[in-house]
């Protein structure tokens, strides 16, 4: 492994890592070396990841948290500063998911739910674990995106999911902009359509659609979480210290057409 991969002696923070994307995150992030803080609103699928990364070697700890509550937030920046130190790297990835209905059907507490989870409670973390980065004047972060908030995906209802992650791309170019004095870099991730637990339930469901879903992916399938945990890694790492502003679109070239 080059050495600019290895993040032995680093602390990360993953939110939403108590499944999908998160979970696969944050393991990746423990087997290269970080010790990881792991926060969710989930104990007990938090404990259960502890219990596996502890026991292949790797440092992790748990704070439940929800990312719109700053109490519980404030809390938990406390919590890794007295647990692992200060935070080297934050990845915002939790969030909610698709609303898949028509505008014209889409409540507005639906909207606002989605928005402020997949928009505010990722400004509540920049805003808090940022603070400590600018203490020490250095710090990497990492947003969850989607190739959804770059297109207007075909086949689906588009809504609060495309509008808020188009907002995590603003919100990360913004904060690069800003932070950069810092020596803070600001970097997104924007994954295309991931086999989670919950997406293969969906597509389990829906037959005819994910036939259509695959044929507008020129790899011809979907990787599961687990698949991009080393680009995580990537990001993660001095390997992409030049990179700031930039979104990393990983959707086996949904995109290209």
């Amino acid at each position: 492994m080059l050495p600019v991969f290895d993040l032995t002696g680093k602390v990360m923070v993953v939110t939403g890592a108590s499944k999908g994307l998160g979970r696969a995150f944050a393991k990746a992030l423990a087997a290269s070396g970080a010790s990881v803080l792991g926060m969710a609103r989930n104990r007990e699928e938090l404990e259960c990841l502890r219990d596996e990364i502890t026991d292949s070697g790797g440092r992790f700890d748990v704070a439940v948290a929800d990312i719109v509550d700053e109490n519980a937030v404030q809390a938990a920046v406390s919590f890794c500063l007295d647990r692992f130190g200060p935070p080297d790297v934050l990845v915002n990835n939790a969030g909610l998911g698709r609303v898949n209905k028509p505008f014209e059907d889409i409540e507005t507490a639906e909207w606002r739910r989605t928005v402020d989870n997949n928009i505010t409670g990722t400004f509540i973390c920049c805003k808090y674990f940022g603070r400590e980065m600018i203490k020490r004047q250095k710090g990497k972060i990492v947003n969850l995106a989607s190739m959804s908030g770059i297109i207007a995906n075909k086949g689906v209802h588009c809504g609060p999911y495309e509008v808020s992650k188009l907002g995590v791309v603003a919100l990360t170019r913004s904060l690069a902009s800003e932070w950069c004095k810092h020596h803070i870099t600001v970097n997104a991730l924007a994954p295309g359509y991931i086999a989670t637990d919950r997406n293969s339930r969906f597509f389990e469901a829906n037959p005819e659609w994910t036939r259509f879903a695959l044929d507008l992916i020129p790899v011809g399938r979907m990787p599961t979480p687990d698949e991009l945990g080393g680009a995580m890694v990537f990001l993660c790492s001095a390997a992409s210290d030049y990179m700031n502003g930039a979104v990393l679109v990983m959707d086996g070239g949904y995109t290209v057409w």
